[in-house]
Formats: C-alpha cells, sequence, structure tokens
C-alpha cells in the first residue's frame, strides 16, 4: 500500500496536531505490513521526520509555496490532486481537517475536533470562515473520518451529520520521553530557565480556548503560603487572541509568582513536567487533551476540566474541576497540594493510565481504517 500523508499544515513549532502526525508516522513507518508513506513536507517542517527516512519513507519537499497558510491553501485544493496522481498512491491522509476536494483517490481524514463550530470565537475569524467552508465537504468526501475520542465523534456526528459507522476514534498516546525522572536529572533544565524547585505547572499553546486568564484568578485565589511555595510555570508559545497575561497577573498580585517559559524542546518540557508538584489542564474545550496524558506518564497528579474530552482520557487518575469557576479549581489545588496521600495515589493511577495508550495502538488502529477506506 503507498499512503501519501499530508504534513504541510505542521509548524515548525509542534504543537498537539503536529505531535500526533510525527508520532503517527513514525509508528506506522515501523509497521511490517509491506506499505511504503510519502510524506509531504516544506523546508520548515521536514526536520521532524528525518530520523525515521530509513524506514519505508519517503519526504517529499512541496517549495516554497506551501509554507505560508494562504498559498498552502490554494496550493492543496489546485496542485495536490494532480501531485497525488503522479506519485501513483493508493491512499491520501489528510490529518488537518480539510481534503483536497478535487482528489480522486480514496482518502482519510482527520479532524481533532468540532471547535471551529461549537467554539468559533476562540479562533481567528479567517480560520472560521475557511474551516466553516472546507471542513462539511471534506467529511462528506472522505471514506473514513478519523478522530480522536469518543466526545469528539459525537460532536462531528452531531455538527457534520456524519454516519457514526464512517468515524473511527484512535486516542492518542504519550511519547516515550515523558517518564518519570530522579529530582538531579532535572536541576539543570529548571537552573536554565530560573525555575525554582517546587512549582504548579500549565502546558499548552496561549490562547482563549486554554483559559489561562480564569486559571490566574483561581491561582490569586490561594492561600498565601501556597503561593510563595509552588508559583505557577506556564510553558507555550503565544497564539492568537492573547490577552495580556502578565498585567492581569500584576492586577491579581500574583506576578512574582509566574514563569513565563515560552515554547520549550521535548527534553526541557519532559524535565518540566517531571519535576512539577502538580499539572493543571483548565481547557475549555479539547479534541484529546495530550498534557493530560503526558503529564500522568511523567508521575505527576493531574488537575483537568469535567468537559468535553478531559474527563474521557484521564479516567479516573485525575481530579476534575469546572473550568469555568475559578472557586472550584482553587479548591482542587488546595486539595493535592495539602495532601500527599491523596498525590500519591494520583499518581499511581496516572502511571496506570498513560500506559494504557500507544502510538502502537494508534497506528495498528489508523492502519484498519486505510484498509477499510481503499476496500
Amino acid at each position: 500500500m503507498h499512503i501519501v500523508f499530508n504534513a504541510l499544515a505542521l509548524p515548525a513549532c509542534k504543537t498537539g496536531g503536529g505531535v500526533y502526525m510525527i508520532n503517527l508516522i513514525r509508528a506506522i513507518s515501523r509497521m511490517e505490513n509491506g506499505s511504503r508513506i510519502s510524506v509531504l513536507v516544506n523546508r520548515d517542517n521536514k526536520c521532524h521526520f528525518q530520523d525515521i527516512e530509513k524506514y519505508h519513507v519517503s519526504l517529499m519537499d512541496c517549495g516554497p509555496a506551501t509554507i505560508s497558510r494562504p498559498t498552502r491553501i490554494i496550493w492543496e485544493q489546485m496542485v495536490l490532486p494532480s501531485f497525488i496522481r503522479r506519485l501513483k498512491a493508493d491512499i491520501l491522509h489528510a490529518p488537518g481537517f480539510v481534503l483536497p476536494l478535487a482528489a480522486m483517490i480514496p482518502s482519510v481524514l482527520t479532524i481533532f475536533d468540532m471547535t471551529f463550530f461549537s467554539h468559533s470565537d476562540k479562533h481567528e475569524f479567517m480560520k472560521q470562515v475557511y474551516f466553516k467552508h472546507f471542513i462539511p465537504p471534506s467529511a462528506k468526501k472522505a471514506n473514513i473520518v478519523i478522530t480522536i475520542s469518543h466526545s469528539a465523534a459525537a460532536e462531528i456526528e452531531r455538527y457534520l451529520g456524519i454516519d457514526e459507522r464512517k468515524i473511527r476514534v484512535t486516542h492518542l498516546a504519550a511519547d516515550r520521553v515523558f517518564h518519570p525522572r530522579a529530582p538531579e536529572a532535572v536541576k539543570q533544565t529548571l537552573r536554565s530557565l530560573g525555575i525554582p524547585d517546587r512549582y504548579i505547572l500549565s502546558v499548552g499553546t496561549l490562547e482563549p480556548r486554554k483559559n489561562i486568564p480564569l486559571l490566574l484568578s483561581a491561582y490569586a485565589e490561594l492561600p498565601d503560603d501556597l503561593r510563595s511555595s509552588y508559583p505557577l510555570v506556564l510553558v507555550g508559545k503565544e497564539g492568537w487572541g492573547r490577552e495580556n497575561l502578565q498585567h492581569k497577573a500584576e492586577t491579581l498580585g500574583i506576578s512574582r509568582h509566574l514563569f513565563f517559559t515560552g515554547y520549550l524542546t521535548d527534553n526541557q518540557l519532559a524535565d518540566l513536567y517531571a519535576a512539577a508538584a502538580l499539572f493543571i489542564y483548565p481547557s475549555l474545550y479539547e479534541g484529546f487533551g495530550l498534557p493530560v496524558l503526558e503529564a500522568m506518564a511523567s508521575g505527576i497528579p493531574v488537575l483537568t476540566s469535567c468537559v468535553s474530552s478531559m474527563p474521557e482520557v484521564a479516567g479516573k487518575a485525575a481530579l476534575l474541576v469546572n473550568p469555568h469557576d475559578p472557586a472550584s479549581i482553587a479548591t482542587g489545588i488546595v486539595t493535592v497540594l495539602t495532601d500527599s496521600a491523596l498525590a500519591e495515589r494520583m499518581i499511581a493511577r496516572g502511571l496506570e493510565r498513560a500506559l494504557q495508550f500507544s502510538w502502537e495502538k494508534t497506528a495498528a488502529e489508523t492502519f484498519e481504517a486505510y484498509e477499510q477506506a481503499i476496500g
């Protein structure tokens, strides 16, 4: 089977969707099934795949027109269909919500979530217009629609009217770089970032959907001694619609307890996960919520939202809170940080929960979707 995988939307600084693309391709490339993969890349993102070319993978640089978003979108719709024909592929996997609508080939489409429909105000206007226009016909055209949680699958069926038999759920997994680490193993990273030994951690692009302003309000409600003992570390690049969080922190009187690290490498992030006293993920909506699983695999207690996919991912291993209520989040933080026995139970459950997900399983289920689409 010759699989064409469109990774052109993968940014140089990968986030959740990029982690999915990279790990899925790696896992499929290691399957002994006689398939080969052509990955469509550009000069900004092909660095993510250099280590897998020794497997049955070919990287195809599609040129400078595919780097900026507007020209990439045009290229995908106007040029990619004929490009695929020349490759003589058996199937196209489009992992970024949208298919080239003129492509005449069996196709699998990954739709991570329905946030462009359910929380459209959390996105740039032009992204709202583009995705609302192209997602419905793409989902209709695809032979199989893959999504990453049962919560997202229900919303796809609801918003797009897709037959549930056409939708397949393939959960994500934490990368192997995320695992418990000894305190001395992470000291150098903490010192280089200027972060103390004890802290609360939150990870995610700084954008409205991640609910960081409300997290700051919840953190401000903590007792003074807890804030002094556990500063809040925010990891993630700046996204669209980012509020002036530093100004909000100053208004709340918590700026001296706040650390912004920006975007980190995988190894830096893994060190910060492993050393944290508590991980908080109060997102308003997620297709999956991969940081929840990464934190569990790193051996730290997790507090996350009780909405969308987060309960599905967390199982009984995390403390669930109302992401619209600062008092609920603050109470959860105090509960975990002041009850060491509870924290230890949460860590054990989290490690066990993380083991239930793997990229090998995701790859096997995705390959089954390819076979179904072709068949």
